[in-house]
């Protein structure tokens, strides 16, 4: 990840972020406004050390992401002029956006957002998709720099009213100390029931339903058609997989097609 990227070249990084997954431990617990801290953090990069902040919220639905709005602005005013920050980076829109923008200019830090989703598609409630897609054009248009991870992202940026000459294309990187083709995959490959031979097309992420992973399904079998030893490996989960799996089944492309969650 960036963050632990920036770790590793000896930046001190705070993470603030939402606890998407909150759930309550008993019928009285409703949450809190303390932050709790998590200290040398890492998921992708082993030695990267990102300490992570993760403000209180009010556990009922539709009040936790308002709760948090106002937790998250005070943790962020807090680590700013408590930890002497330089840089923002943003990903989060209507949680943390609009906060972000508003003290990055108060104390005159630049802020740079990392775009690599649409992000008020994913926001469960239709009926509050308009209202987060005010706020992005917004964040957009207040940010210093926007990294987008597909030139389509670039595009739609600009369209949402960000500066084209502060949009820089940056792909998503490949961490070769993790990803080595030349390893033996043969207990990989067993596993998920994939041939010596076999043409792989592999897709990584969330199963969202904007995906376009169930229209490439339908249009699967003529691949086959021209190339008989392709195989499809899904690997993630989301929403979508039970749409996916279905599909799966309908076409009956069991042995083709391989989701792994």
């Amino acid at each position: 990840s960036l963050s632990e990227s920036l770790s590793l070249m000896s930046h001190r990084v705070y993470a603030i972020d939402y606890e998407s997954t909150w759930a309550r431990n008993n019928v009285f617990d409703f949450g809190g406004l303390a932050t709790r801290e998590f200290n040398n953090v890492n998921r992708a990069c082993p030695g990267a050390s990102v300490s992570l902040r993760r403000p209180g919220l009010i556990k009922i639905p539709g009040l936790s992401r308002l709760s948090a709005g106002f937790t998250h602005y005070l943790e962020i005013q807090k680590t700013i002029k408590d930890r002497n920050i330089d840089a923002i980076i943003l990903y989060s829109v209507p949680t943390n956006g609009l906060q972000a923008i508003h003290l990055a200019r108060k104390f005159n830090i630049p802020v740079v957002f990392r775009s690599i989703d649409i992000l008020h598609r994913l926001v469960p409630y239709p009926i509050l998709r308009p209202i987060v897609r005010l706020l992005e054009k917004k964040v957009y248009s207040g940010a210093d720099l926007l990294l987008p991870h597909t030139p389509k992202v670039a595009r739609y940026l600009i369209a949402m009213g960000a500066k084209e000459a502060k949009v820089n294309l940056l792909p998503l990187p490949v961490e070769l100390d993790l990803f080595r083709p030349f390893l033996d995959s043969a207990e990989l490959r067993h596993k998920w029931g994939l041939g010596e031979q076999d043409q792989i097309i592999l897709f990584q992420g969330t199963l969202y339903h904007f995906s376009g992973l169930d229209l490439f399904l339908h249009q699967f079998p003529t691949l086959l058609e021209q190339v008989s030893n392709a195989k499809l490996l899904l690997v993630g989960d989301g929403p979508q997989r039970p749409v996916l799996e279905r599909i799966v089944a309908q076409l009956g492309l069991q042995k083709q097609v391989i989701i792994t969650g």
